[in-house]
């Protein structure tokens, strides 16, 4: 029987109750009706009201039938959103630590939830030491504001490996004594290098941040984290509040919120304190006095898991519970759910999908609609947008999925109606399962990546040139070497063969000056092949860095360039290294700070010890590094655009120059602001005495 005749026939048996109920008080009160009338009609009566209640209990009856369905459905279904693999989420505490975490996290890092309830994973344990200052400024953000807005980070892998993140946190409930937090984590390691599209990855994790938290705040389901042993509520969500029509719960037990009590669910939480298992409660009754003194009860199905601290010990229960006292108001509230549902669906940039259990398509949510041109599920057709060559592969990727009730995964192209476009996407495809373990629909995602695999592409050929590159100017550099050493012994001839106020005497000089400027150059593209076979030799030995510095800086000021290279301290110390190698830095700092500020007379060099670490600074007050530069300012063959005209050189000199600092375990980097100079300093450790 449909929902709305079930109504019709509720209404229609209270009238007729109500109509008996009336005309036994009329027969009542006609004094003037014979007795065996009067037994008569009063028996047509009992008969008719006997009749109306087996009506009445049948459709009661179907009326709790159709409750149940929607309501083991709509619980399906939110638990689903928890449970899959679209975005990385975590429950964090004010310290970093990961307090529980969805298998999309897990994968992403390689941990398992054991890792996660000993307390293995936190954000100090997972962050490279060069990310550690943005990391503890986004807690200090959670902190003061409530939310981390999302940034860039890496993350080390449980195998040592790093990936790129995008995070964001925000505090589930604003009060410092929760100290809970929610954050999404999207691995976008392939796109790193593509930084035009950084912006739009941080507006989509600031829209799934909102989107996710909605979830939990909105979510059709009793929410509740509580801490302690005492077990005090640190977060509840909406429904909790609006059914119980309390809202500060923070910091109280649940006997301070709702008197006494006789809750089973409350010792099933203790126990799962005490155990550290996940328990699960079902038609749970619940007995408590309101504000009125009125006794209540309401019955749940539960789903209580521990919540552990930064050492691993559980020290909380976190509580997913789901409303089953009144069947029509139940039958109410998974409708609203099931629309809250439909609603973050559309709301989502990604292209949202269900099926049911034979693979059907049952619903596309706007952003699929809007792709195909479609007003709604009848125009949709799969085989119609799929590309030709993918079809085939897709067909039978998806019928194996099928019949192995397991996760599916692809990348296909789908056309866009708009421009007749087909764009590659990565499908997500995951079973859902009813309570007997019997697939019951599936829920799919697919997103965007046609940028992205254009990127890689361009990627993948941008290192082939390069790799190219490398080999011409290794081949080239290696047959110049030996005529360049010719032509230097030549000179070298000539220049003592004349006197010093002979005219070729000048020319001879010049001509040194030159051939030294190209031994250098083609030593450094040596270098550069070496690097890149991983052949570049150190020969490290004990160097006092004070007289060192002085020497190498006067035999730079010898070069016989404008600039004065002023030594504003030095560094008393003694360094492990290759000498010659440290020289070529210094070397290449210098010339460089003197060929970018050819309108000035100072370059000023220090050196200071910070901590074990020897810190040496090369500072010119030229032209100038812009940010975006900056990013790339050391990488292989890179020129700046804007000045690659005006001054000569092929972009490996700060290349070789953070090679070498690197490998003796130093950091190089640059600070600058164009037009008021650049900075560029390294560092080296030192050894303990």
């Amino acid at each position: 029987m449909k929902e709305h005749a079930v109504y019709r026939y509720l209404e229609g048996s209270a009238f007729a109750i109500f109509a008996i109920i009336i005309i036994a008080i009329i027969l009542l009160f006609l004094n003037f009706i014979p007795l065996p009338l009067f037994k008569a009609a009063l028996l047509i009566l009992l008969i008719s009201a006997l009749i109306v209640f087996a009506i009445l209990r049948k459709t009661i009856r179907q009326t709790i039938n159709i409750a149940k369905s929607r309501l083991k459905t709509a619980e399906h279904k939110f638990r689903h959103i928890y449970e899959s693999d679209v975005i990385g989420i975590t429950i964090i505490n004010f310290e970093g630590q990961v307090l529980d975490s969805n298998n999309a996290y897990l994968k992403m890092l390689g941990y398992s939830s054991d890792d996660v309830r000993k307390g293995a994973v936190s954000w100090a344990k997972l962050t490279p030491p060069e990310f550690a200052d943005a990391t503890n400024q986004a807690l200090a953000q959670l902190k003061a504001t409530g939310t981390c807005q999302p940034f860039e980070k890496q993350y080390y892998k449980k195998d040592g490996s790093r990936i790129w993140v995008l995070i964001g946190a925000t505090v589930l409930q604003e009060d410092e004594k929760a100290g809970d937090a929610v954050t999404y984590i999207i691995d976008f390691t392939n796109v790193k290098e593509a930084e035009s599209r950084a912006q739009k990855l941080q507006k989509l994790m600031l829209r799934q941040q909102q989107e996710f938290k909605s979830i939990l705040m909105d979510a059709p389901a009793v929410i509740t984290i509580r801490r302690g042993p005492e077990l005090r509520y640190t977060f509840v969500n909406r429904t909790v509040m609006e059914l119980s029509g309390k809202t500060d719960f923070s910091n109280k037990t649940h006997q301070e919120m709702f008197g006494k009590f006789n809750f089973e669910a409350q010792r099933t939480a203790q126990k799962v304190l005490a155990t550290g298992e996940p328990e699960k409660e079902t038609r749970r009754r619940l007995e408590y006095l309101d504000d009125h003194g009125k006794k209540r009860e309401l019955y749940f199905n539960f789903i209580l898991n521990p919540v552990f601290d930064s050492e691993g010990r559980v020290d909380g229960v976190a509580v997913f519970g789901f409303d089953v006292t009144d069947m029509v108001r139940a039958n109410q509230e998974m409708a609203i759910g099931k629309e809250r549902f439909e609603f973050i669906a559309e709301a989502m940039p990604h292209k949202v999908w269900m099926s049911d259990r034979d693979g059907y398509t049952t619903y596309v949510n706007k952003a699929w609609l809007d792709y195909v041109g479609a007003d709604d599920i009848s125009g949709f057709n799969w085989e119609e947008i799929i590309h030709p060559d993918d079809q085939g592969k897709a067909i039978a990727d998806w019928q194996k999925a099928l019949k192995n009730k397991t996760e599916f995964t692809a990348e296909q192209r789908y056309k866009r109606v708009a421009d007749n476009e087909y764009r590659w996407h990565l499908i997500k495809a995951y079973p859902l399962k009813d309570e007997n373990g019997e697939l019951a629909m599936w829920v799919g995602v697919n997103t965007d990546i046609h940028d992205q695999k254009l990127q890689q592409r361009e990627l993948v050929e941008s290192h082939e040139l390069l790799n190219k590159k490398d080999e011409f100017l290794s081949i080239a550099s290696h047959e110049l070497k030996t005529p360049l050493t010719n032509i230097k012994a030549t000179v070298q001839l000539l220049d003592k063969a004349v006197t010093n106020d002979h005219r070729a005497s000048l020319f001879s000089s010049k001509a040194l000056q030159h051939i030294g400027r190209l031994e250098r150059l083609i030593s450094d593209l040596l270098d550069v092949s070496k690097i890149n076979a991983g052949a570049l030799v150190y020969n490290k030995t004990d160097i006092s860095f004070g007289p060192f510095l002085k020497e190498t800086v006067e035999d730079i000021q010898q070069q016989t360039f404008p600039h004065q290279i002023i030594i504003k301290s030095i560094a008393d110390v003694t360094l492990h290294a290759d000498k010659e190698r440290i020289e070529q830095v210094l070397h290449n700092l210098i010339s460089n700070a003197a060929k970018y500020s050819p309108n000035e007379k100072e370059i000023v060099v220090t050196s200071g010890v910070e901590g074990k670490q020897l810190v040496v600074s090369v500072r010119d007050f030229g032209i100038g590094i812009d940010d975006e530069a900056q990013q790339n300012l050391f990488t292989r063959y890179y020129r700046v655009e804007e000045t690659s005209m005006k001054y000569q050189g092929l972009g490996i000199g700060l290349f070789i120059c953070k090679e070498i600092i690197e490998r003796h375990g130093g950091e190089l980097k640059v600070e600058s602001e164009p037009g008021k100079g650049s900075t560029f300093y390294f560092t080296l450790p030192l050894q303990e005495n």
